[in-house]
């Protein structure tokens, strides 16, 4: 539906396996979300205080009597994210699986799947369909295609400054604060200052305006 708003997702996976974690990693960015990996329970309560729209857990790194669950599930009936929980095939066994945990997956894993699944859980919770077309005036944002055209002329940007526009788009008129862009774009890891921010913007106003065209509003101090 052109025109609607949609949420650029943040996903926070759980897993202590490398391996698994760059190729889960790889998967989520490759349909445009946020990913952050989290490999301890400090880690954890921070990323949670953000409010992540889904949790991935790798349940042969985190048992379902790790310290881990009691950050996720504080309390019978109450979870801080919707939550996917890989099962290792050979420890099946080890899980009862219930109704605080919003799908699984047995693994190994295959991708298409895992996506499909991912996509479910998103779009049960309002959020990004990568698919869909944003519109924003003379602005066009093609989700599934990766382009943005400026009164119907193709406008070239690299994929973090796509990243930024999708975000502000999503959420047209509303004031979005510089930490607010780091941790939704840039991941909650990264670690750079404002600057990163204010050079973007400037590079994207260089490409998307001109005399009739303003896209983004700056609220000094905010």
């Amino acid at each position: 539906k052109p025109g609607a708003v949609f949420h650029l997702a943040s996903i926070l996976l759980l897993t202590c396996d490398k391996q698994k974690s760059a190729s889960l990693q790889a998967d989520m960015t490759s349909i445009g979300h946020t990913c952050l990996q989290v490999s301890d329970a400090a880690g954890l309560a921070r990323s949670l205080a953000k409010k992540p729209d889904l949790a991935v857990v790798d349940g042969g790194s985190y048992p379902s009597d790790s310290e881990v669950w009691h950050w996720l599930l504080p309390a019978p009936g109450v979870k801080l994210a919707s939550i996917m929980l890989f099962v290792p095939e050979n420890r099946l066994s080890e899980w009862e699986l219930n109704q605080d945990v919003d799908d699984f997956l047995v693994d190994p894993y295959r991708k298409l799947e895992f996506l499909s699944r991912v996509r479910r859980l998103l779009r049960k919770g309002g959020k990004l369909e990568p698919g869909e077309t944003i519109k924003r005036g003379d602005l066009t944002i093609d989700n599934a295609g990766y382009e943005v055209k400026v009164a119907g002329q193709r406008v070239d940007l690299t994929y973090r400054e796509y990243q930024l526009l999708r975000y502000l788009a999503t959420n047209s008129g509303k004031v979005v604060t510089r930490e607010n862009l780091l941790n939704k774009v840039w991941g909650y890891d990264y670690f750079g200052g404002d600057r990163t921010i204010d050079v973007h913007i400037r590079r994207l106003r260089s490409k998307l305006e001109d005399g009739t065209h303003i896209f983004i509003e700056t609220v000094r101090n905010v």
